[in-house]
C-alpha cells in the first residue's frame, strides 16, 4: 500500500496554497493537507499522524506568527521557506534554516520537481521514441486506432468541414487538451470554434446536454468579451465564465475571438480548487491561442455578431420554455 503523504502548510497566501495541492495532486500518491492560514486553524497542528513536510508563506508578522507557533509543536519536520520582500524586513527571519528557501513563488512545474525530490519519487519514465526504421509508412486510408484503455478518446469534430490543416497543430492541441484534462481532474474538456462546433472533445461528456450549454456558455463569453474592450479597447485578454453546480463546476474560458475552452469538473470534496483550475486553464488557453492562430484555421471570424443580444434571448426563452403573454 502506498504511505499517505502529510503535509502542513502555514501563511495567508492562497495562491500558494492552491499551487501545492494542486502538485500534491498530480504526484499520484495518497496525501492530507493541513492549512494554518489563521489563528483559528491552530488546533489543527494536533493531529495523530506525523507531518513530512511544512511548506510556510511568509509575507506580514501575522503569518510569522503562525509560522512560530507551528514550528514549536513541529520543529523537525522538513521545511519549505517562502519568503516575499515584506517578509524579508522581519527580525530573525533571515536565520531561519530550511531544508528549501525560496526568494519568490514557484511556478506548478518547480512545485511538482521540489516535492519529488523532498518525498524520493522519481520522475514518470519517459518511453523512447522508436528507431526511424521501425516507423510503418502512411496508409492512404489507415484504419481507426484502438484508444489506449486509460485514455478517453479524442472525439471526431462534428463537422467534417471543421479541421486541423496541419497535423502537428492537432497533435499539438490535443496533447494540451489532455494534460489540461490531467491536470484539473476534469470530466470531460471541449474545444469549441464560433460557428459552435465541437473541434475536440475528452472525457465522457455525451451524456450532458452539450447542444445546450455549449451555446449558452459560448454566449456569455461573448458578452464578458463585448464588455472588456467596451472598458478597455482590448480583446486579448482571457476570460473566465465559472458556475458551481450540484453534479458538476462548468468552466469557460475564451481563446482569442475565436474559440471556447469548455471544462466540466465533477462536485466531490476532492475536486480541484478553482484558483488551481484558473491557472492550469489559462495557461492551456494562452498556448492554445498561439497553436490555433498559427494554424489559418477556416472559421467565422469572431464569435460575437451584431445579433448576438437577440439571438441569446431566443436560446434562452426556448431553453426555459418562457413564452410571451398575450
Amino acid at each position: 500500500m502506498t504511505t499517505m503523504l502529510h503535509v502542513l502548510f502555514v501563511g495567508k497566501d492562497l495562491d500558494v496554497l492552491e499551487l501545492l495541492d494542486a502538485s500534491l495532486d498530480a504526484l499520484e500518491r495518497p496525501y492530507d493537507l493541513v492549512d494554518i492560514v489563521s489563528k483559528r486553524d491552530i488546533p489543527r497542528l494536533f493531529q495523530d499522524e506525523p507531518f513530512d513536510l511544512m511548506v510556510t508563506a511568509l509575507g506580514g508578522p501575522k503569518s510569522l506568527a503562525l509560522f512560530q507557533r507551528a514550528r514549536e509543536e513541529h520543529p523537525d519536520v522538513p521545511l519549505i521557506l517562502i519568503v516575499d520582500e515584506k517578509a524579508r524586513q522581519l527580525e530573525g527571519v533571515q536565520d531561519l534554516e530550511a531544508y528549501k528557501r525560496l526568494d519568490y513563488h514557484p511556478e506548478a512545474d518547480e512545485w511538482l520537481e521540489i516535492l519529488r525530490e523532498v518525498f524520493h519519487i522519481p520522475a514518470p519514465a519517459q518511453k523512447p521514441p522508436a528507431p526511424a526504421d521501425d516507423v510503418p509508412a502512411p496508409l492512404d486510408d489507415p484504419p481507426p486506432a484502438a484508444a489506449p484503455v486509460d485514455k478517453a478518446p479524442v472525439s471526431a469534430p462534428k463537422d467534417a468541414a471543421v479541421h486541423f490543416p496541419n497535423n502537428d497543430h492537432f497533435q499539438q492541441t490535443d496533447a494540451l487538451l489532455r494534460a489540461l484534462k490531467q491536470n484539473v481532474g476534469a470530466l470531460g474538456v471541449l474545444l469549441v470554434n464560433a460557428a459552435g462546433h465541437i473541434v475536440l472533445q475528452l472525457g465522457a461528456v455525451d451524456d450532458l446536454p452539450l447542444d445546450e450549454v455549449v451555446p449558452l456558455l459560448s454566449g456569455g463569453l461573448a458578452t464578458l468579451l463585448e464588455a472588456g474592450h467596451a472598458l478597455d479597447g482590448s480583446q486579448d485578454a482571457v476570460h473566465l465564465a465559472y458556475r458551481e453546480g450540484v453534479h458538476y463546476d462548468l468552466y469557460g474560458l475564451n481563446i482569442g475571438t475565436s474559440f471556447v475552452l469548455i471544462l466540466f469538473i465533477s462536485r466531490s470534496e476532492y475536486a480541484t480548487p478553482l484558483g488551481s483550475v484558473w491557472y492550469y486553464a489559462r495557461r492551456s488557453a494562452e498556448e492554445l491561442r498561439d497553436i490555433l492562430c498559427e494554424t489559418g484555421y477556416s472559421m467565422p471570424d469572431t464569435v460575437i455578431d451584431q445579433n448576438f443580444g437577440e439571438e441569446l434571448g431566443d436560446e434562452l426563452d426556448d431553453l426555459f420554455g418562457v413564452a410571451e403573454s398575450g
